[in-house]
């Protein structure tokens, strides 16, 4: 009895688009060609089907920072290129953004009105669109030091949590600090807020997450050892509680962690990836899972997610429930030429799932770097990335089945390939099986924004090959070897390559019937192309 063969069923049985969505790659839907730069944009899910965008806007000269609403449909619920969050005359950048809770969102920046220093501000709007704080934003902290690169999660009463990153006038070094403000715009904590841990060294580039309970975890570079960068994370509870003391050291590894990334796990934990040069050599990515109170689960070192020479970076993870486990993407320097893409699962015990030390999700010519992952909502993943296989940078994507396969060519699929550079890429996932892109685009000389949504439908499902192929391979996944088959004397050659595009196998043949010793393979997914004398079979397979 033959095994039946995994493969790709889009569940949507037919992709209707609708006049508001431009599928011509060149072309897109633009969200915001105002006169001058439109950069660094942030965007998310309404919980409609739409998406919320804010960016840093010099349409009036100095930057301001302004924001934008896009349906299901394509259709820009707000003035045409976006509603001011923040107009005043002087400097604003960096924005942030998240959900109010109640159909809006708050918006936070860096902003210099004050003509001494960097200092942040929030503002709510609606649904429509309309500020519902003071106008240009309310005062989250201003010292007479720098304050910037602020982050915030939801408190779950309509306010936020703003974490930010604050020059000590002192010792020179950056401290991380953090304010609550309410559904009004009000402090919380202290004025000029807490800091996230009492120890006097440098930390900084945090990333957070709502803790589900009002409270925050706070994942960051630290300097407290006097001799390298490690990576520590915080809990604070809803009313500035140090839940975890001063931090727990998420890695006891010798050399340098940086960078660190973090999403929830499904038990009110956390799991943490970062850089890490424990080797003396170069960066790979290891990742740490920590439970609610504290306490390391995957080791005092954490797991590797990739430890092969080159450098290993720029890492973005994704981590839920519908996952079960967790899958980070990062650009990869393996090659020793040019940056590619790579990505991998771990299970909730810092297993790898799919390839050991990672596999790759587009290996083009050029860079391909910046990788920004999503949900499917079928347990698997879609990664955008910015992409240089033409000479200038355009934007790819890939989406990953929660088994490992790739549903597009491993030069992934093109998302915009208009004329000058398309670069840094947000996504964000809208509906089951849909996801939107955004990102700088210069096809006019001037950075503007736009956007683009595919929607590549259901997960893997198994299914008798044979209702849908002239040739049949099983079992598959396979182990050591695999049978290929065909229902016709049809074949003329029968080919298979690596997802970097070698050639694995290839055997000119009338058979009908062929077993493949595949024992010495690595582990992955592998592309098959089967020569017919009408026509040409390409599918997928994958050796665990």
């Amino acid at each position: 009895m033959k095994s039946p063969l995994l493969i790709s069923i889009l569940l949507l049985s037919s992709i209707t688009i609708n006049a508001q969505w431009v599928d011509d790659t060149s072309i897109n839907n633009p969200i915001c060609v105002a006169n001058n730069y439109q950069v660094d944009l942030r965007m998310m899910e309404d919980g409609l089907g739409g998406f919320f965008l804010v960016w840093k806007d010099y349409r009036n000269g100095t930057p301001d920072i302004f924001a934008q609403r896009v349906n299901a449909l394509g259709e820009k619920l707000w003035a045409t290129d976006g509603v001011p969050v923040c107009s005043n005359s002087s400097d604003q950048s960096t924005p942030g953004l998240i959900s109010d809770g109640a159909d809006g969102i708050i918006v936070s920046w860096s902003d210099w009105r004050s003509g001494i220093e960097r200092d942040i501000y929030a503002q709510r709007l609606n649904g429509d669109g309309q500020p519902l704080w003071i106008w240009d934003g309310v005062v989250v902290v201003n010292k007479t030091t720098r304050e910037h690169n602020q982050r915030m999660v939801m408190d779950g009463q309509g306010g936020a949590i703003v974490v930010f990153e604050q020059k000590n006038s002192a010792t020179y070094n950056w401290e991380l600090w953090a304010q609550r403000i309410d559904a009004n715009g009000n402090g919380v904590w202290n004025p000029g807020g807490i800091p996230v841990t009492t120890i006097l060294s440098e930390h900084l580039n945090e990333r957070i997450q709502s803790d589900g309970q009002g409270g925050v975890y706070i994942a960051f570079q630290d300097f407290r050892n006097g001799i390298d960068y490690d990576v520590y994370v915080q809990h604070l509870g809803p009313n500035g509680e140090y839940l975890w003391g001063t931090g727990v050291l998420a890695c006891n590894a010798t050399g340098t962690q940086t960078n660190p990334k973090i999403d929830p796990d499904p038990n009110g934990g956390v799991v943490v990836a970062w850089t890490d040069k424990r080797n003396m050599v170069d960066y790979d990515i290891y990742a740490q899972r920590i439970d609610f109170n504290g306490n390391l689960l995957w080791g005092a070192g954490g797991k590797a997610v990739c430890s092969v020479p080159g450098n290993q970076s720029a890492v973005d993870l994704l981590s839920n429930e519908v996952v079960n486990g967790v899958i980070l993407t990062w650009k990869d320097e393996r090659t020793g030429v040019d940056y590619d893409i790579y990505c991998n699962r771990l299970d909730w015990e810092g297993n790898q799932t799919w390839t050991m030390n990672g596999m790759p999700v587009c290996v083009n010519a050029g860079d391909q770097i910046n990788p920004n992952i999503t949900g499917d909502g079928y347990g698997g993943a879609a990664i955008v990335w910015q992409d240089q296989t033409t000479g200038n940078f355009d934007i790819r994507m890939q989406r990953i089945y929660a088994e490992g396969y790739i549903q597009y060519p491993i030069s992934g699929k093109i998302i915009s390939d208009a004329i000058s550079d398309q670069s840094s890429p947000k996504s964000c996932s809208t509906e089951l099986g849909v996801a939107v892109f955004a990102w700088e685009d210069n096809r006019t000389g001037l950075a503007d924004v736009y956007c683009a949504k595919v929607q590549f439908g259901g997960p893997w499902v198994n299914v008798d090959e044979t209702a849908l192929r002239q040739s049949n391979a099983y079992p598959n996944p396979f182990l050591e070897s695999i049978r290929f088959s065909a229902l016709g004397n049809d074949w003329k050659e029968i080919s298979i390559f690596s997802t970097l595009g070698q050639l694995q196998f290839r055997e000119q043949t009338t058979r009908e019937q062929m077993e493949i010793d595949a024992g010495d393979w690595n582990p992955g997914c592998y592309w098959v192309q089967i020569k017919q004398h009408h026509g040409m079979e390409v599918f997928q397979i994958m050796k665990q």
